[in-house]
């Protein structure tokens, strides 16, 4: 008897943090921030039949087409909860002020976090996973590049038989196209999905999906590709960017990065250690491990002080980028501190963030001194819980010398 009254207890208890977090859900919807659900989403969340990744899109473009529509939730109510094995099932009745009345379900797991929302039924349309690109003969291809006022790699690569810029990033997981300059497939009413996410684990509710006849990065080519495009308009800043050159494009190569000689040179992996003893080039190496959660992200360790960190490594990041969690841990280390917005590819505000100059940051035997650094939230980056991820390196460690970055030998070199 006993036993069955401690049962009830757990379920009533249950059930009061599930209906603060649908209170949650409806407040995340009426303020169109998906980000404020991340803390209530359970690491296997899924949304419209939708996993992963995609379900987070998924959450992301229903967010966005309310906001496109200027719609909310104008009131709410329960109508049935069922409780079976270890989930508590919610079903809601939310009222929109255009939309009107539509049916959420929700399916909580045992720690009260959302396993499965179904909020608004979305066709999800998506663009092709994992373009298989020919590769040219060469074993080394060197490609010339200019930065932007923010440090992001620009290059140029034909798409559709003409010669654009592109951003070389490899914190963008595909390539991806700036859609003020493509025309969309239609669809108008369609979900557009992609395993993409940039720096502030937002995508824009403006996605697109654009049919591409031809592409050619310097003779690594793809042909009759569907390719996913956003508005990137505030990337370009004088300088018209057609897109993001992204991981899947040159996963099979070697990057050195040489800023000082602004060139981007492409290596056969198989070839590295040939080139580095052929220009007599002396270096350090520095192992890493690929992200179990975002793939296509290096991850290498770091000391600050005396804090052992993670850092993913970014060639998109202007700025080297800590979790603002560790803030308070860090700010007597910084100087010329100031507060700013940071933007990512989505064409948001931006979120508040401190920025100042790091004294000193340790990778491997070499330490890097003044690097420019942004605190951020990146609690998107860490929804995995057998992965922690402390913030992100880029230009301000990847500039100070030529950088090789080997995806298949997982090392980063400094050439001295």
């Amino acid at each position: 008897m006993l036993l069955l009254f401690g049962a009830v207890c757990l379920n009533a208890q249950s059930l009061t943090d599930c209906e603060n977090v649908v209170k949650e859900t409806v407040n995340a919807v009426n303020s169109y921030s998906s980000e404020a659900l991340q803390p209530y989403l359970a690491s296997d969340f899924e949304c419209s039949g939708q996993k992963g990744e995609v379900a987070n899109l998924v959450l992301n473009a229903i967010f966005g087409k309310l906001e496109q529509s200027n719609d909310s939730i104008a009131e709410y109510k329960k109508v049935s909860e069922r409780h079976g094995g270890n989930t508590l099932t919610l079903v809601y009745s939310f009222t929109y002020s255009k939309l009107g009345e539509r049916t959420t379900t929700f399916v909580f797991n045992d720690e009260n976090k959302i396993k499965s929302l179904e909020l608004l039924k979305a066709t999800v349309k998506q663009a092709d996973k994992g373009f298989k690109f020919e590769k040219p003969q060469s074993k080394v291809i060197t490609v010339p590049i200019t930065l932007t006022k923010n440090n992001m790699i620009v290059t140029q690569a034909a798409i559709n038989g003409e010669k654009h810029n592109f951003i070389i990033d490899s914190g963008c997981p595909i390539l991806y196209l700036n859609s003020k300059y493509f025309r969309g497939n239609g669809d108008e009413e369609g979900a557009r999905m992609s395993s993409s996410e940039d720096v502030n684990g937002k995508i824009s509710g403006g996605q697109d999906v654009i049919t591409v006849d031809s592409f050619d990065f310097n003779g690594i080519r793809a042909n009759g590709i569907k390719v996913m495009a956003s508005d990137l308009s505030h990337l370009e800043k004088g300088t018209d960017v057609y897109g993001l050159i992204g991981y899947d494009v040159y996963k099979d190569y070697d990057l050195m990065f040489d800023y000082k000689k602004k060139t981007l040179t492409l290596i056969d992996p198989d070839y590295t250690e040939t080139f580095l003893k052929e220009r007599k080039y002396e270096y350090d190496e520095v192992p890493f491990e690929m992200s179990k959660t975002m793939r296509h992200i290096p991850l290498i360790k770091a000391q600050i002080d005396t804090a052992s960190l993670t850092f993913g490594i970014d060639c998109g990041a202007g700025n080297n980028l800590i979790d603002s969690k560790r803030w308070d841990e860090f700010e007597s280390m910084l100087r010329r501190v100031k507060t700013t917005k940071l933007k990512g590819i989505s064409n948001d505000e931006g979120s508040e963030v401190h920025v100042g100059k790091l004294k000193r940051i340790k990778i491997g035997g070499k330490t890097f001194r003044h690097t420019q650094t942004v605190f951020n939230n990146i609690s998107h980056f860490n929804r995995n819980k057998d992965e922690r991820i402390d913030g992100l390196i880029g230009y301000e460690v990847l500039s100070r010398q030529k950088t090789i970055l080997s995806y298949k030998n997982k090392k980063l070199i400094f050439i001295k």
